[in-house]
């Protein structure tokens, strides 16, 4: 989702229809996590956006597939590295090998903030950019509690996939007991 919302200018989000399946107690980051989740959401902009994790995630055919007015682009397509283009009216896709694809992701993150200190801008990676994609995260979530489309901004004060396992409405079956 954080890719997603890079790719649209890091437009804010209007609303989020999300389901997930959590069977197998999944904990990542001391948090739970579901086992697969399927969320479509609106930005105000009039994008939309599309996930699908953990069983089904291959449906997509790509981490990532950006389909816009000119045409489409697809990161690490059916597995590979690099990314694809195909714009509207060509039957063919173009392809292309990233620079980067063997590179060392954490010291480009820390030299990419580091130059952002010096130049003022926005990192990629700042708690805000990342508080909206958790908000997307959390209203699927929600959605899910609440059997229906959730808009935003969450006016929730809890985690709602925690809350419903606390609940009993979700009963993930701890792994070790699989």
């Amino acid at each position: 989702m954080d890719l997603a919302n890079f790719y649209n200018d890091e437009c804010s989000s209007e609303w989020v229809l999300g389901g997930l399946d959590y069977r197998t107690e999944h904990i990542k980051y001391g948090a739970h996590n579901e086992n697969h989740g399927l969320a479509v959401w609106a930005y105000e902009n009039g994008v939309h956006g599309l996930i699908s994790t953990g069983v089904g995630e291959e449906m997509i055919g790509a981490r990532n597939r950006i389909i816009g007015t000119d045409g489409t682009i697809e990161v690490h397509p059916a597995g590979e590295t690099g990314y694809r283009i195909r714009r509207s009216g060509d039957e063919d896709w173009q392809m292309f090998k990233s620079e980067d694809e063997h590179c060392d992701g954490v010291k480009l993150a820390i030299d990419h903030v580091i130059n952002c200190l010096d130049t003022g801008e926005v990192p990629e990676i700042s708690a805000r950019r990342a508080l909206a994609v958790t908000e997307i995260i959390f209203g699927a979530w929600e959605s899910v509690r609440q059997r229906s489309r959730v808009d935003f901004p969450l006016t929730i004060d809890d985690n709602p996939l925690e809350s419903m396992v606390q609940s009993g409405d979700i009963n993930p079956v701890p792994e070790e007991e699989q």
